[in-house]
C-alpha cells in the first residue's frame, strides 16, 4: 500500500503538470469579474512606473510603494487560477505595504508600529485637511478589515484535507467578494496617489489620465481638476 502522503504528492504533481488557465478563461463569468478587477488594478501599475521615473520619493518610500503593486499583481493572478483565500491574503499585503508608504509619505518613519496604528494616525492627520483622502484611508482600513476575517475567520476557505482535495476553480460568490474588496482598495490606493502627484498625473499622456480616471469615481477626478486649478 502506498504512503498516504505519497498518493497525495502524487495528485499534487500530476495537477501542476496538466494545470492551464484556458480553461477557467473560458467562463465569461469570470472574464467578466476579472476584467472589471484589472481595470482597477491597472493604473497602479501606471503609477509605480511614473513614481520610479520622477525622483519625487525617497528609496523606503518607493519601497514600500513596489512591494505595494507587486502584490497586487501577485493577487490577481492567484483569484484568476481560483486560489481565493491566499489572493485575499496579498491583497491584504498591498493595503498594508501602502499605509507603510503612505505614512512614511505624510507623517515620517514607519518603525515598528503596529498595522492599526498607522491607519489611526492617518485617518486623524487627513481629517481636517483632505476630507475625500481620509475617507479613502477608511476605505482601505475597512478593506484590510474585511480580508482580515476572510484569511483568518471564513471556515469555506479551510475545507481541505489533502493537498488538492479541492481543486482550484471558479467560484462565482468567492470572485465577486473579491472584487469587491479590490475594488474597493485600488480605487482609495489610486485617488491617493493621483491627488498627491497632481503634477505627474496632468503630465501623463492622455490614455493613461483616462484609465487612471476609469477607477476612480466622478467626485474625485473633479476634486483632482479643482485643486490643480487653484494650485
Amino acid at each position: 500500500m502506498k504512503n498516504i502522503v505519497g498518493e497525495s504528492f502524487a495528485k499534487v504533481l500530476s495537477f501542476a503538470n496538466d494545470f492551464k488557465l484556458s480553461p477557467a478563461l473560458s467562463n465569461e463569468k469570470l472574464l467578466a469579474i476579472s476584467k472589471s478587477v484589472y481595470k482597477k488594478e491597472y493604473p497602479l501599475l501606471v503609477w509605480k512606473n511614473a513614481l520610479n521615473e520622477h525622483s519625487v520619493i525617497n528609496g523606503n518610500q518607493l519601497s514600500y510603494l513596489n512591494e505595494s503593486v507587486s502584490d497586487i499583481s501577485t493577487s490577481f493572478f492567484l483569484f484568476l487560477q481560483g486560489f481565493y483565500k491566499p489572493a485575499q491574503f496579498i491583497l491584504r499585503s498591498a493595503i498594508e505595504n501602502f499605509i507603510k508608504f503612505l505614512y512614511h509619505s505624510k507623517i515620517g518613519e514607519v518603525g515598528d508600529k503596529r498595522i492599526d496604528r498607522l491607519f489611526v494616525e492617518l485617518k486623524k492627520n487627513y481629517l481636517n485637511s483632505n476630507r475625500l483622502i481620509h475617507q479613502s484611508v477608511v476605505d482601505l482600513s475597512n478593506s484590510y478589515s474585511e480580508l482580515s476575517l476572510c484569511v483568518h475567520g471564513d471556515n469555506s476557505y479551510i475545507s481541505m484535507l489533502e493537498g488538492l482535495s479541492e481543486y482550484p476553480s471558479f467560484d462565482n460568490a468567492k470572485a465577486n467578494k473579491y472584487k469587491n474588496e479590490s475594488d474597493r482598495s485600488c480605487t482609495a490606493m489610486v485617488f491617493i496617489l493621483s491627488i498627491s502627484y497632481l503634477h505627474i498625473f496632468f503630465g501623463m499622456h492622455h490614455r493613461l489620465q483616462d484609465a487612471i480616471r476609469a477607477a476612480l469615481h466622478a467626485k474625485h477626478s473633479q476634486a483632482m481638476l479643482e485643486q490643480f486649478q487653484n494650485n
